[in-house]
């Protein structure tokens, strides 16, 4: 079974699925792009290499298609109805919770500030995540543009994407160069270390979800259950974090 992200509205939703899933021993997929992506499985090997984590930054804002129906009020387009699990938060602010949750495990806390629209669904919003000694700081907007990015960054180093993150094909990362201790001024004056850059390019696909099917066969194929089931509890975790930011905005979605 494949579900098209969110994975489900509701926590409970998503936990009795993944429990059914392993206790009959079949395939649930949720299907969002950046689990399968080089990018992202190139940015949990590097994390080490940032040090100590100090503060994680990721935008995803894109003026959606539908957003001007939305204002001129009438039908509601499904992207913006709480009865579909519309709004940005769950539908584009959800990739970047993957990014976080994926690189550093569920959150101690999840708060939202969400922008809302005229019937309660949040257009754009900022949450903010709280871990041990950082903050994840995640935007999303439907209702407006902005150059979108990811920059995770330590007392060592940082990672950077300078593109949406459901499509990220490169990434940059900068860390202190242990064998050199030389330091000099920047034009600012400031102190500034030797480091080392290293550029990681994904290889060439011909769709963006050509990786993240080819995947779903993979498993499938060789049985493999394991792979398979890591996913599916990351799903279930950013359905959890998703959840506890939309109930404490006041968030409210139907359950059909």
């Amino acid at each position: 079974m494949i579900l098209e992200k969110p994975f489900t509205g509701f926590y409970d939703q998503a936990v009795e699925l993944r429990d059914l899933a392993k206790e009959k021993g079949r395939f649930i997929f949720e299907a969002v792009t950046i689990l399968h992506n080089e990018v992202f499985t190139e940015m949990k090997k590097n994390v080490a290499k940032l040090g100590n984590i100090k503060m994680a930054l990721c935008n995803y804002s894109q003026y959606s298609s539908r957003y001007d129906a939305y204002k001129a009020g009438g039908e509601v387009p499904h992207a913006f109805d709480p009865a579909f699990y519309g709004g940005a938060l769950y539908d584009i602010n959800v990739y970047n919770v993957h990014y976080c949750v994926g690189l550093f495990g569920e959150p101690n806390d999840a708060t939202y500030y969400p922008n809302l629209g005229p019937n309660g669904v949040d257009t754009s919003g900022t949450l903010v995540l709280s871990y041990d000694g950082f903050s994840a700081v995640c935007t999303g907007a439907k209702d407006s543009d902005s150059p979108c990015y990811l920059s995770f960054q330590g007392d060592q180093g940082f990672m950077h994407v300078a593109s949406k993150p459901n499509i990220a094909s490169e990434l940059t990362t900068t860390y202190v160069d242990p064998n050199n201790h030389a330091t000099v001024r920047d034009a600012a004056g400031a102190e500034v270390r030797a480091t080392i850059t290293e550029d990681f390019k994904a290889g060439a696909v011909y769709h963006r979800m050509t990786q993240e099917f080819s995947d779903f066969s993979r498993m499938i194929d060789e049985q493999d259950f394991a792979a398979a089931y890591q996913l599916l509890d990351e799903s279930v975790a950013v359905v959890g974090v998703l959840e506890k930011a939309r109930v404490k905005a006041g968030i409210e979605f139907p359950r059909n």
